[in-house]
C-alpha cells in the first residue's frame, strides 16, 4: 500500500513539473518582430524620364539688316519676300539617371517627414527646325535650336503618409538647379557659292560654307549656363527587405525664368558692314521627370 501512495505522489509531481515546464517555454516565446521603423538615413540609386511639351522660341531684331531679315523684306529664309521668320519650337525628352540621400523622422506610426537631395545626369533634350526657301536663288533655307539640360538636382523636403507600416505615400518640393546648354543656327543648303548680303546701315551678313559647297551657315548663337529655380512633386516607396525600400516618384522640374542670347552672323575681315545679330527667347527650362529607385536605410 505504502509503495502505491508512493508512486501516485511521484507521478504526480511529474506531472505538475511538466505542465510548469511547458508554462515556462510559452512565456519565453521569442515576441514578433516590431513594425518597420523608417526613422533614419538612407541613400539610394534612381532612373527615370523626362519631358516636356513644344516651347516656342522669339525672336528680336538688335539692328536695322536683322529688322529686315526677320520680316522676311530681304527675301532669306522666307517663301516669298514679306514673309516673316518662323522661330522653331522645341520639345524635350530622354532619359536621367543618379544619386540620392536623406533622413526620415517617423512621427508617430502613421506620419513622418523628412528632407531628401538628389543629384542626376541627363540626357534630356530637343530640337526644333523650321524651313522654306531662299528667294533668290532657289535654296533650303532652315533654322535650327536645341536644348539640352546636361545634368540636375533637387533638394526637397518630403511629407509622408503609412497606410501599413511598411507602405509610404508621399508629397515632396524644393529647390532645383541644373546646367542648361542652347544654341541656334540659320543657314541653308544647296548649290550656292560665298555672297555677301546687302548691308543696311552698316549691317549685313555673309553666308559662310564651311568646307562644303552644299551647305552654308549664317547666323549662329549659344549659351551654356547653370540655372535655379523650384521642384515640386509626389511618390510612394514601399519596404521590400529589411533596411532595403523601392520607390517610384514624379516631379515638376522648373529651371530658371527663361534665357536669350545672341544669334550673330557670319563676316570676314574687311567685309566692310558690322555683323548683324538678332536676339533668341527661351522662356522657362521647364520639364517632368518620372524615375524608379531603390534607397538602402541605415541600421540604428
Amino acid at each position: 500500500m505504502n509503495k502505491l501512495v508512493l508512486a501516485g505522489i511521484a507521478l504526480t509531481s511529474l506531472l505538475a513539473a511538466g505542465s510548469a515546464t511547458a508554462a515556462d517555454m510559452r512565456l519565453k516565446a521569442p515576441p514578433p518582430p516590431p513594425p518597420p521603423t523608417w526613422t533614419g538615413f538612407y541613400m539610394g540609386a534612381n532612373a527615370g524620364y523626362g519631358w516636356r511639351d513644344n516651347q516656342q522660341l522669339v525672336f528680336t531684331a538688335n539692328d536695322p539688316y536683322a529688322v529686315q531679315f526677320l520680316a522676311g523684306s530681304l527675301g532669306l529664309l522666307g517663301a516669298h519676300v514679306g514673309t516673316p521668320v518662323v522661330a522653331p519650337a522645341n520639345r524635350l525628352q530622354g532619359g536621367f539617371g543618379g544619386l540620392q540621400a536623406g533622413y526620415n523622422w517617423q512621427v508617430n506610426p502613421y506620419f513622418l517627414v523628412g528632407v531628401e537631395t538628389d543629384i542626376q545626369g541627363s540626357s534630356i533634350h530637343g530640337n526644333g527646325t523650321t524651313a522654306s526657301l531662299v528667294v533668290p536663288p532657289t535654296l533650303t533655307g532652315t533654322i535650327t535650336t536645341e536644348q539640352r539640360i546636361r545634368w540636375f538636382g533637387t533638394a526637397r523636403a518630403r511629407l509622408g503618409f503609412l497606410p501599413t507600416s511598411n507602405w509610404l505615400i508621399y508629397g515632396t518640393g524644393g529647390f532645383a538647379y541644373g546646367q542648361i546648354d542652347e544654341n541656334i543656327n540659320v543657314g541653308f543648303a544647296g548649290t550656292f557659292n560665298q555672297a555677301v548680303t546687302t548691308a543696311i546701315n552698316g549691317f549685313g551678313a555673309l553666308c559662310v560654307i564651311p568646307g562644303s559647297p552644299s551647305a552654308a551657315t549664317c547666323f549662329n548663337g549659344a549659351s551654356s549656363r547653370t540655372a535655379s529655380g523650384w521642384t515640386a512633386g509626389g511618390g510612394t516607396e514601399w519596404v521590400v527587405l529589411p533596411n532595403f525600400t523601392v520607390k517610384a516618384e514624379y516631379l515638376y522640374v522648373r529651371l530658371g525664368s527663361g534665357d536669350s542670347f545672341n544669334a550673330v552672323a557670319q563676316t570676314v575681315p574687311g567685309g566692310g558692314f558690322l555683323p548683324s545679330s538678332f536676339r533668341a527667347f527661351w522662356s522657362t527650362a521647364d520639364f517632368h521627370t518620372v524615375r524608379l529607385g531603390f534607397n538602402y536605410k541605415f541600421p540604428g
